[in-house]
């Protein structure tokens, strides 16, 4: 598969599809014991304590409890058509594109190959035996395999479709229409049921389930094997409902929403809700023996319920990806990442002291007073309607608590000395800038910019975007009054605004428009500006910088470019080793997002 998350007691695989990276956790101590990165058809499985991992050149089993890799079964992902684990995770099977089938122990010793063509097969993988449906033998009947290489038996013939196995692999599923029928493994028939849908049907034990995605009410239906074709419980859910079942339970999750249903079927069918902190919930594991669950979202987060030392703990095992990166000239750095969070560090202090506060918020831009004590961020809308959206927010970094809240804002920009604070209010698009507390009013205009203001570094001159496209945007100085009230203007100048140098220095650049031979607006030139709109230089900068780091007096960082450049001669001082566009810098070093991690170099 593509993509998954699999739950086996105290360990969680997951596996992220794009970019084929997967992490094996132990839910325990809430860290990765391995992880790694396999190829874009990448499989991965768990199963009691086996993890087995498709890459170009074979399939990688790992002890899943010490996440050592054992060995490698040599099959080429060419040759590989589908494959999967024994339910305890005592074997792998595999079905090679000639149709053969193999199947290999942890150890990746051969213990079986059959000839034929098992290119349609379903298989359930007892302890034991390969239980395999629409295989060699036929879709009539069911071939038993022994995995100690005892010949193979056949069921009696059945004379509906089989659809699936049930997920105890105990009895399968067949059916003619709407009507289902109920087989052992060795096709002894146990029940029959005519059911309004056969849509998503499922059963695990004594119960099986459909689901009508199609039919306004789009009801969840559970039947027990005695019930005949009436229901034992019916819930009602909406189009975009996705089912996760296991042995035991299963999870019902609607698109968008930050809860899911647990349906419990043991001791009897019961519906448990999970209220959670995030939003886009998209896959839930449920552990088949101790009912222990793990979700993740959109957001690459990933939660943890239940494990061996508490049962009713709940751990956040993956942080999700990062929503943004920000910098201090002291040497800090503040993370916000999808699972509510921003982090703040001293990246000068060993890695295991360096964490020094986290404020409890989704931070789709993050900004750092110099002198370390405040923190600012934005929502964002990423969102939407299924969270609380557009809001600007302060904190104190002495204990990450909330001082201020901005509402209802589209952008914000923060004084490095931490005194005043710049946003664009959403509705009516005003341009604002304010005292950290919002008690005192610097500046208020109507603007067509979303983006916000730029204080200077000392809090006493705005440069103010303004212009209706890139080619013809201009930057408006104004003089703050020390006590509030209307500001000075001082100067309007052509260029687009980037940032502050120093509160003396700022930072434009100019587009221009081209007619031919491919009509667009490309990059003219930089422009560096006093606080008063004089012009102080044109560096040779050579491309477009939206975003800038100070780093020195002369070298500015641009973080979505990943290059230094000293900024009086044009000249790269610096490139990143990685391609990254979420990246920023102190004096020393850079702090950049990468293939789903942070990563800190040397300057």
């Amino acid at each position: 598969m593509k993509e998954g998350l699999f739950q086996s007691g105290d360990r969680v695989l997951s596996n992220e599809g794009f970019g084929g990276r997967w992490i094996l956790w132990d839910t325990t101590t809430h860290h990765a014991l391995v992880d790694g990165v396999g190829p874009s058809f990448l499989f991965s499985g768990l199963a009691g304590d086996l993890v087995a991992i498709q890459m170009t050149n074979g399939v990688e089993l790992y002890d899943a409890i010490t996440g050592q890799m054992q060995a490698t079964i040599p099959a080429a992902s060419a040759s590989v058509r589908k494959m999967g684990l024994a339910d305890d995770g005592s074997y792998v099977w595999i079905i090679l594109t000639s149709g053969n089938l193999e199947v290999w122990s942890p150890q990746a010793t051969m213990l079986l190959s059959v000839v034929g063509n098992y290119t349609t097969a379903s298989i359930f993988a007892a302890p034991l035996e390969l239980h395999v449906a629409k295989g060699a033998a036929g879709v009539d009947r069911i071939e038993h395999i022994p995995i100690d290489g005892s010949p193979s038996t056949l069921s009696p013939q059945f004379p509906q479709s089989f659809h699936s196995w049930m997920l105890d692999g105990q009895r399968f599923l067949a059916s003619v229409g709407s009507a289902v029928y109920v087989y052992t493994k060795n096709a002894a028939l146990v029940t029959t049921a005519v059911l309004p849908t056969t849509q998503m049907l499922a059963g695990t034990g004594d119960h099986f389930w459909t689901y009508e995605s199609n039919v306004v009410g789009y009801a969840f239906r559970v039947y027990d094997i005695n019930s005949g074709g009436t229901p034992v419980e019916t819930y009602n859910y909406d189009a975009l409902t996705e089912v996760f079942p296991s042995k035991r339970s299963i999870a019902v999750l609607s698109y968008g929403e930050a809860v899911f249903d647990i349906i419990h079927l043991l001791p009897q069918v019961t519906r448990e809700t999970v209220n959670t902190a995030y939003p886009y919930i998209e896959r839930v594991a449920i552990d088949p023996v101790t009912g222990f669950w793990t979700f993740s979202n959109r957001y690459g987060v990933l939660v943890q319920h239940g494990t061996s030392v508490d049962p009713q703990s709940e751990n956040l095992l993956g942080c999700g990806e990062v929503l943004d990166i920000t910098t201090s000239p002291t040497g800090l750095a503040a993370v916000g990442v999808a699972s509510n969070r921003v982090f703040v560090f001293d990246l000068n202090a060993p890695l295991n002291q360096s964490l020094l506060a986290t404020a409890p918020t989704w931070a789709e831009k993050v900004a750092l007073s110099d002198d370390g004590t405040l923190l600012a961020t934005w929502d964002g809308y990423d969102r939407g309607q299924y969270s609380d959206w557009f809001n600007v927010r302060t904190f104190s970094l002495s204990n990450g608590s909330p001082l201020h809240v901005f509402p209802e804002s589209r952008d914000f920009n923060l004084a490095r000395n931490g005194t005043r604070i710049a946003y664009s209010e959403r509705t009516p698009l005003t341009a604002q800038v304010t005292d950290i507390d919002g008690l005192v009013s610097y500046y208020s205009e109507s603007t067509s910019m979303y983006s916000a203001p730029l204080p200077s570094p000392n809090g006493q001159i705005i440069a103010v975007p303004s212009g209706p496209d890139s080619v013809q945007q201009t930057t408006i100085f104004y003089e703050l009054s020390p006590v509030g009230g209307a500001p000075t203007f001082l100067n309007a100048v052509p260029g687009r605004a980037v940032g502050w140098i120093d509160n003396d220095h700022f930072y434009t650049y100019l587009m221009k428009y081209n007619p031919f031979p491919n009509p667009g607006s490309t990059y003219d030139k930089t422009m560096i500006y006093d606080s008063h709109g004089n012009l102080l230089a044109t560096p040779p900068i050579p491309q477009a910088i939206d975003d800038i780091d100070v780093i020195s007096s002369t070298v500015i960082y641009a973080p979505k470019l990943g290059i230094a450049y000293d900024w009086t001669t044009g000249a790269p001082t610096w490139t990143s080793p990685l391609t990254t566009t979420l990246s920023h810098a102190t004096p020393n070093r850079v702090i950049l997002s990468y293939d789903h991690g942070v990563y800190v170099a040397p300057l």
